[in-house]
């Protein structure tokens, strides 16, 4: 493996029957990154600063595509598998990700080392669970396909 310049970060992803890594230029705001049964594409635009999840949040956000204003400096992540598809916002502050699926899982590891993202997908259910003094959501994504 080639060194990478100052400016790029590598992105190592894990999978139970794949390994394989991503390299990502800060300058580029489009990934996508490859497995053997499941695609992924990381869409990392600059300053984008909403969170949305193809599901429905319990409390007063019904809705199963939800826009939540966040700060500015979080950027966000789109992330596709073959049966679900969701937004997960990544502050910068944050490193690493952890997303499971039924049948794959994997791993994300961004730069920096700080708090952990977990996202379950087990049929229809998601549970993401945020960092400090941020709340669990458990939801219900409908199901449709990529």
């Amino acid at each position: 493996m080639t060194a990478l310049p100052v400016l790029q970060s590598l992105y190592q992803i894990h999978s139970q029957s794949t390994r394989f890594t991503a390299n990502l230029p800060d300058s580029q705001s489009l990934y996508q990154i490859h497995s053997q049964s499941t695609r992924f594409i990381a869409n990392l635009p600059d300053s984008q600063p909403i969170y949305q999840i193809h599901t429905n949040l319990p409390d007063s956000q019904p809705i199963y595509q939800i826009h939540t204003n966040l700060p500015d400096s979080q950027p966000i992540y789109q992330i596709h598998s073959q049966s679900t598809r969701f937004t997960a916002n990544l502050p910068d502050s944050q490193s690493l990700y952890q997303i499971h699926s039924q049948s794959t899982r994997f791993t994300v590891t961004l730069p920096d080392s700080q708090p952990i993202y977990q996202i379950h997908s087990h049929s229809t259910r998601f549970t993401a669970t945020l960092p400090d003094s941020q709340p669990i959501y458990q939801t219900r994504s409908r199901s449709y396909r990529t």
